[in-house]
């Protein structure tokens, strides 16, 4: 007889999960335990729960499952929406929802990677029981698909009867919450915009033929009297002779909720008080009060997406891997009544922008993102060439969101959602384009302008001496922080440790009071962090912060999650970075980076390699390339 195991954890409450594995185990009789780790719980920690002999049980990490099936899990996936999309009446405005960004962070995608896993591990393995410890709607999924049927099944859930009977309610509330607040965070800055253009005879200080979508003051630096976006450096330096300005906005953040109107004010007198020489459109300042209102209070709208949703229903074409996935996709429907609404005004926006500014070229580092599409969108119904800026890592997880997704609405009548041209950084993110049917004049590659160039002779000698060398520098991210926190403290018992935290998660792991290992704080930026620490090597799990690393020739060892396990910017066939996740495995390789300086030498190379497979050039040359990719250059166009 053979189980399979499904630890999936108990709202990631590893005593409470660990606690129900062994009371399940001790009223099943079995031979073999077939294990599969789909949380971040120690190994440790689980067999001390199973408590039974090596021989009895197989360990398996959700990581390798993953990679295994990743291909097939795209494929599904992109057909999933297409499917959607052809439904007849057209799912009114699916391009604006959550759903056709298949955005990896979103819990419904989560889940529906692990149904995807669960049907490849229930169709190889064909278990006699099976016990699943996790997510209560997937643990319901799991009881009705026939691919269980001859198991016995253990559904282990949550303890908090109370959160079963009133979360939808409270999600329900949540998002009526939300829409509200999104809708006088717009009204408000509108409003204040318009007594600002009164006080003044021009609010847009001047139009130009370039321009750059940008959210603000996210992701800027500034050099001197100028500040430049990070995802577009200093672009505008290429454009000497011709006006220029950016597009900028307030309230955007790339997510289901806008800044609240009160930091949109102070972005907004902060930078009327700079003496910045840039010029700044801001996108709000295009919109209208009849626009917010069609936008946002529309209630046909809303009547609509409700009768898409039932048809959707009704065709089937909420079955995934043959099995409905209603229960798993309900929150999706209040993703999509907070996010439509502001995205229909970011069109609305977008469109007026460009018919009042008149630019040739409008450059868009979040193309793939929902606003991203708004925003290109706009400016295309406005005869504007668009050109998408990789501003990031486009590569396995990401697939799906950043590339798939767009060439499923590219093929489904939405090409107005994608930009005109797509600038990349490098070979490998040019080939998963064209892998997925993009057009190869469409497609080009330039570099990355976010990543400046190191500079090797500042490396050698540190701005602060100090006594003890540091080992490894451990960077969190928005996903792993957690984990990654707490294998520094494992790690901190047998090396010298330096544990970087995420910005949004930056002000939580600086007020922790650790004393075996130190918390640096995100601001310092990658470069001077490594050039006073020197360590011996960095260590990731989804950051795009490992190729700045790669950029300063650090060794790098990528930490996988089981949960959100293959979101990894550096390819392993290509870089050859090896894949650790056990504390031994990391510390042995420390030790031979360490002692083996010719082991080393070999991984700097490796290092050098993959960077020139995944970022063609950096910061200016990269910028110098970028500007190559439109129909004109800077010195046919006259200011």
């Amino acid at each position: 007889m053979t189980a399979l195991i499904l630890f999936d954890e108990c709202a990631k409450d590893h005593e409470r999960s660990l606690d129900s594995l062994a009371r399940t185990l001790s009223i099943t009789a079995n031979n073999h335990l077939h294990f599969v780790n789909l949380s971040d719980c120690p190994v440790d920690l689980i067999n001390k729960a199973i408590k039974l002999p090596e021989s009895q049980v197989t360990y398996t990490n959700g990581f390798e499952l993953y990679s295994k099936i990743d291909e097939d899990f795209n494929v599904s996936l992109a057909a999933w929406l297409e499917n959607l999309l052809q439904l007849r009446p057209v799912y009114w405005n699916l391009r604006y929802s959550r759903i056709s960004e298949l955005n990896f962070s979103i819990p419904l995608f989560q889940n529906l990677r692990k149904i995807h896993l669960i049907r490849y591990l229930l169709e190889s393995t064909s278990p006699n029981e099976l016990i699943y410890i996790g997510d209560r709607n997937l643990g319901h999924w799991l009881s009705k698909t026939p691919l269980a049927k001859n198991a016995r099944i253990y559904l282990i859930p949550p303890k908090n009867v109370y959160r079963r009977r009133v979360g939808r309610s409270i999600e329900y509330f949540r998002a009526l919450m939300l829409f509200t607040s999104n809708f006088f965070s717009e009204l408000l800055l509108l409003f204040l915009l318009r007594i600002f253009s009164r006080r003044s005879k021009s609010f847009v200080r001047n139009s130009g033929v370039v321009a750059i979508y940008a959210l603000f003051p996210r992701n800027w630096r500034r050099v001197g009297e100028h500040s430049t976006y990070r995802y577009t450096s200093h672009l505008f330096e290429h454009y000497p002779d011709i006006s220029s300005y950016y597009l900028i906005s307030f309230l955007r953040t790339n997510s289901d909720a806008l800044e609240r109107f009160w930091t949109g004010f102070q972005s907004l007198t902060n930078l009327l008080r700079s003496k910045d020489q840039n010029n700044y459109e801001i996108l709000e300042n295009y919109g209208s009060f009849k626009d917010l209102l069609a936008s946002y209070l529309n209630l046909e709208n809303l009547f609509r997406w409700v009768q898409s949703s039932r048809r959707a229903r009704s065709n089937r074409c909420w079955n995934f891997c043959g099995v409905s996935v209603e229960e798993v996709m309900a929150p999706i429907a209040l993703h999509a009544f907070r996010e439509i609404p502001k995205n229909l005004y970011t069109e609305r926006c977008s469109y007026r922008a460009a018919r009042h500014l008149t630019p040739t070229t409008l450059y868009i580092p979040v193309f793939e993102l929902l606003e991203g599409r708004a925003i290109t969108k706009g400016h295309k119904t406005a005869k504007v060439q668009t050109v998408g800026i990789q501003h990031g890592i486009m590569y396995s997880l990401q697939v799906t969101r950043a590339i798939s997704s767009l060439a499923v609405l590219n093929n489904n009548s939405n090409s107005t959602l994608v930009p005109d041209l797509i600038a990349v950084e490098g070979k490998v993110t040019e080939n998963l384009f064209l892998r997925y049917g993009f057009q190869e004049s469409t497609i080009h590659t330039v570099g990355a302008p976010r990543l400046e160039p190191s500079n090797l002779e500042s490396m050698i000698a540190p701005t602060i001496v100090r006594k003890d060398p540091v080992d490894i520098v451990i960077f969190g991210d928005l996903y792993s922080s957690s984990n990654l926190f707490n294998l520094s403290k494992i790690l901190a018992e047998h090396l010298i440790v330096v544990f970087r935290p995420h910005p949004a998660k930056d002000s939580f792991f600086i007020s922790k009071n650790n004393q075996r290992f130190t918390i640096e704080q995100e601001n310092i930026s990658t470069t001077e962090l490594i050039n006073t620490y020197q360590p011996i090597a960095a260590l990731y799990c989804m950051s795009g912060i490992a190729l700045e690393i790669l950029e300063l020739e650090i060794p790098l060892i990528f930490s996988p999650s089981n949960e959100y396990p293959l979101l990894n910017p550096v390819i392993p066939e290509v870089s050859r970075v090896p894949t650790l996740q056990n504390v031994d495995d990391i510390v042995r390789e420390l030790m031979q980076l360490k002692h083996d300086p010719s082991y080393q030498s070999l991984r700097k190379i490796a290092g050098r390699e993959c960077l020139g497979e995944l970022v063609k050039d950096t910061g200016n040359e990269a910028c110098r390339n970028l500007t190559k990719v439109i129909d004109f250059e800077p010195e046919e166009v006259q200011k």
